[in-house]
């Protein structure tokens, strides 16, 4: 991977405390105080609401991410690369035979996955962010080819410029057994990564047909 970000941009104006269980919408006021998680600091109305989100198991498999982003924050407790890699190993099964079919088709190109969510909302298994609010998680994912990379993809964006360099340097690393990728989330975080297909490729192109006719393909990572 080549990481061309060096700080993920804040996610705005701090939010207004909700409720860590994501099916609660009661909020924080200076009039209530809410209960708070002695191990990782997450904030829930009353205790028999943290009570119940960890015996439902959700709050149990965020706690201690949510203490390490807690103590050392986003930027240097969780490795990047890692949330990149899980992201594209629950989207594998559907991207990779759908690059395959454009590729045969069109000839060497790039697998573009873009996000509308910030890059931290991938790194809980819940579909929950930091803040207890619920999240859909979407990745659209295009076929690219480098001429249309310089000339659309580029225009106007600094960002995805800066990527152009890795982007072909992927590209000559990849054969028919490798796919080049380009990731872009709401944060502004932008990726390169060169992976192995997987499935493989005679698999790949065994499911390629289901993906005959079609430019872009919308995945919701919460549904699949």
């Amino acid at each position: 991977e080549e990481d061309l970000m060096y700080a993920l941009p804040a996610r705005g104006a701090a939010a207004e405390t909700k409720c860590m269980r994501a099916s609660c919408r009661e909020r924080e006021c200076e009039d209530r105080k809410f209960a708070v998680c002695a191990k990782c600091g997450a904030k829930f109305c009353s205790r028999d609401c943290l009570v119940v989100d960890w015996k439902e198991g959700v709050h149990k498999r965020m706690c201690g991410s949510l203490r390490r982003l807690r103590e050392t924050g986003f930027e240097r407790s969780l490795k990047r690369e890692t949330v990149v890699r899980g992201v594209i190993g629950r989207v594998r099964f559907y991207v990779f035979p759908f690059l395959v079919h454009h590729r045969d088709d069109r000839g060497p190109g790039v697998l573009f996955l873009q996000s509308p969510q910030p890059l931290e909302d991938f790194f809980f298994d819940p579909p929950v962010t930091s803040r207890g609010h619920p999240v859909s998680r979407q990745i659209f994912a295009t076929f690219v080819t480098i001429t249309e990379f310089d000339t659309e993809i580029t225009a106007g964006d600094f960002e995805m410029a800066l990527a152009g360099a890795a982007l072909k340097r992927g590209l000559a690393q990849t054969d028919d057994t490798k796919a080049t990728l380009l990731l872009r989330f709401r944060c502004g975080y932008v990726a390169v990564i060169v992976l192995t297909l997987l499935p493989d490729l005679a698999v790949c192109r065994k499911l390629a047909s289901d993906y005959r006719g079609k430019s872009q393909i919308q995945l919701n990572l919460d549904e699949t």
